[in-house]
């Protein structure tokens, strides 16, 4: 099982991080097939074989995601695309 693991500081407001985290969910949605549902500040989401969940704080963000093992193979172009998404996302201002 493969896993990634993606920490960074934003500078958006806790509101606009909330928002650009549900982006993100439903571009991955879109593309990968994810659900996700939000408890607390915790965006949870998964599909067969994927699940992991992002904690969007007031200046970080965290994202936790586990891979099973027909996914793993696919880590670099899952992780890729997260993190294209997020840069898009939490670099605005």
């Amino acid at each position: 099982m493969a896993s990634i693991h993606i920490h960074r500081a934003h500078s958006l407001s806790l509101k606009k991080a909330h928002l650009a985290a549900e982006q993100v969910a439903a571009q991955l949605e879109k593309k990968f097939g994810l659900q996700s549902e939000w408890e607390g500040s915790h965006l949870h989401f998964q599909r067969p074989g994927v699940q992991g969940v992002m904690q969007v704080g007031k200046d970080e963000l965290r994202l936790e995601v586990s891979l099973g093992f027909l996914l793993s193979a696919l880590k670099p172009t899952i992780e890729a695309e997260i993190n294209r998404y997020l840069d898009e996302l939490f670099s605005k201002t």
